[in-house]
């Protein structure tokens, strides 16, 4: 279900696959695609987070951000409205910090990506991923409703633990391909490169 709050939008996809630490997502959970098999290591333009929101039920704050972090070679962190984005659900989303907001004029970064909610139940973590371009006016991008508070609560899920979430994220920056025009010209064109 595609929803835009702001600049939050949801991207429902509905690929299925295994993360990096070989878990898999719930039944009708999508999770990440062949890409987040990599390591970090191995592909620069890659990275990946994990998060541990402790005293979840405390969080009193409409919006609650991530310690910020580097994936891809590129600042990021974690928005989770805890209370849900204007939803019954958690809401969770990759943001590009403030601090890098003050990039260049057009600056653009475009990323797949997943978060996962890890559960203690073997089978029961959820999975999302999406692929957005991030740019100053769409600095952050997920899921309006990543997870029912239904779901969350419920003990038989294992998602909230002693009061905690556990949240793991990865980040692939897709690099633009260089733009090559289509010539109809019988003369040849000269190109700047």
């Amino acid at each position: 279900m595609m929803i835009s709050c702001g600049s939050h939008g949801d991207d429902d996809l509905t690929i299925v696959g295994d993360w990096a630490d070989g878990r898999r997502c719930a039944a009708g959970s999508p999770g990440p695609t062949p890409m987040d098999t990599a390591t970090a290591e191995s592909n620069p333009n890659k990275g990946e987070y994990k998060w541990e929101v402790t005293n979840y039920s405390r969080i009193t704050e409409r919006q609650h951000h991530s310690p910020v972090f580097e994936a891809g070679g590129h600042m990021w962190r974690l928005l989770m409205f805890p209370k849900g984005n204007n939803s019954e659900n958690l809401s969770l989303y990759l943001e590009v910090p403030a601090s890098e907001i003050n990039l260049p004029y057009n600056w653009q970064r475009t990323a797949h990506f997943g978060i996962k909610l890890r559960s203690s139940v073997e089978g029961q973590d959820i999975c999302r991923d999406a692929q957005h371009t991030f740019y100053a006016r769409e600095a952050d991008w997920g899921f309006t409703q990543f997870c029912s508070f239904a779901d969350l609560m419920n003990p038989a899920k294992g998602l909230l633990v002693n009061d905690t979430l556990a949240i793991d994220v990865v980040v692939h920056i897709r690099i633009p391909e260089p733009f090559v025009p289509c010539v109809t010209r019988t003369t040849p064109l000269l190109l700047a490169v």
